[in-house]
């Protein structure tokens, strides 16, 4: 049912704490629902919203008692996440970890938007996670760590009664892996499957997309595979080292630039091509305008609101 903006804003207040939602047109028009739900032992939120963003400054963050950690996976629509010195595009299908003592911005810019919101106890969740937990980064809809969750949370059955609360081990369990903070990737040599080891990679490329001196040989020495048994991974999957790593580095200077057009800040090119792994500039404008169709700075205003 949707519910205009007091109501909704009401709702978001009661259940998750000091938590505001910005909107982008008049307030008395309808701004999504808000529905409270309970799985695996814990509570569900159920929210759709057209508002511009929802945020929670550090002072709402000392005016709640309750800690959480909140599993969000997104249902329709985006939201671009702004926490814990990250932004995230999260898309269908995608879980992203919030961490309520830390500040956050989420934007919709008034397009619709539909997630849900899994309300873990903070301490009882990184206790159990040895606290080695990557916060305010997305887990891919398409990684092997995203699809065993959205089998716990499928789009056909996202609130499955029968999930009791002695299943909510189950559930840490399963974001624990998805979001877990590792300092070695040895692991990738435990995959004899090559399309989950060849996922496994790709993870490996998004944790170290910014690093500008990432290439083959340095990704040789994290998987501890040579670089021929690398480049014969990457020749099965139709595609090369070098065009994972441009993809997914213009990919986050598009969220960058998204988010820059969002706040109405200009952004500093040169500033996004090095926070995105690209150590020169001008090669970063030729591939975004190969990529794109149109240079950064036009692409930042053709987003603009």
């Amino acid at each position: 049912m949707d519910l205009h903006f007091e109501e909704w804003s009401q709702r978001l207040l009661n259940n998750c704490g000091h938590y505001f939602g910005i909107p982008v047109s008049n307030e008395d028009e309808p701004q999504g629902h808000f529905n409270v739900l309970h799985s695996y032992g814990l509570d569900i939120m159920d929210i759709a919203t057209n508002a511009d963003r929802i945020q929670r400054t550090r002072i709402d963050v000392k005016k709640d008692d309750l800690e959480y950690i909140y599993l969000l996976k997104q249902l329709k629509g985006t939201t671009i996440a702004s926490h814990n010195n990250k932004t995230s595009l999260i898309e269908p299908g995608d879980f992203f970890l919030l961490d309520s003592t830390q500040s956050v911005e989420l934007f919709y810019q008034g397009n619709l938007s539909h997630f849900m919101s899994i309300h873990m106890p903070r301490k009882e969740f990184l206790d159990w996670c040895h606290w080695k937990i990557e916060i305010g980064t997305v887990c891919k809809s398409n990684h092997l760590q995203g699809k065993a969750l959205n089998v716990a949370f499928p789009e056909d059955n996202l609130f499955d009664e029968r999930a009791s609360g002695k299943e909510t081990d189950f559930l840490f369990d399963l974001a624990r892996i998805a979001f877990f903070k590792e300092k070695e990737h040895t692991s990738v040599l435990r995959y004899s499957d090559r399309i989950n080891r060849f996922e496994a990679i790709k993870h490996i490329i998004d944790q170290n997309i910014t690093n500008p001196e990432m290439s083959l040989e340095l990704l040789s020495a994290i998987t501890k595979m040579s670089p021929r048994q690398l480049q014969r991974d990457f020749k099965d999957q139709g595609t090369t080292f070098s065009n994972i790593l441009n993809e997914k580095r213009l990919q986050l200077a598009v969220e960058k630039l998204k988010l820059a057009s969002v706040n109405h800040n200009k952004p500093n090119i040169a500033f996004i091509a090095f926070n995105c792994g690209f150590g020169d500039v001008s090669n970063f404008n030729r591939k975004f305008k190969n990529r794109f169709g149109c240079c950064p700075t036009d692409y930042y205003q053709n987003h603009l609101q």
